[in-house]
């Protein structure tokens, strides 16, 4: 598996809600009070090739796309179909799965959770024939 060069069948969007901290100040006189949030997406696109680094149990690969600590994805074949490796989700929170990204938890968007691995297969045919015309023996 490790020789193998893999893409991703469809987009894996990885999402993260981070809250940015509430400040109040003054300014000329008035009360600014902010308060905010930001988005914090990892998008795969489908394509993307990518390598196994490591195994998971008897039936599930460690998959990575880019350089980086902890930067990888687990993906598996949770109902033993024979070689359909899918992202495998850690858990369910909230009603969105999730999953742990150079370290932090990402739930998944869209139909993240149903992509699964392919590969490029080239298939050689070769064919050698050895023939020889045998002229027989005589005394």
């Amino acid at each position: 598996m490790k020789k193998l060069q893999f893409y991703t069948t469809g987009d894996i969007v990885l999402q993260r809600n981070q809250k940015d901290e509430s400040g109040k100040e003054t300014d000329g006189g008035e009360l600014v009070i902010t308060s905010g949030s930001s988005i914090d997406q990892v998008i795969i696109p489908a394509g993307t090739p990518g390598i196994v680094i490591g195994l998971k149990g008897s039936n599930a690969m460690l998959v990575r796309f880019e350089p980086g600590e902890g930067k990888y994805l687990v993906f598996g074949d949770p109902k033993n179909r024979k070689g359909a490796y899918q992202l495998i989700p850690e858990g369910d929170k909230g009603g969105k799965k999730y999953v742990t990204y150079a370290g932090k938890k990402y739930s998944l968007s869209g139909t993240s959770e149903y992509v699964s691995l392919t590969f490029k297969m080239k298939r050689l045919n070769k064919f050698r024939k050895d023939e020889r015309v045998v002229k027989g023996m005589k005394l």
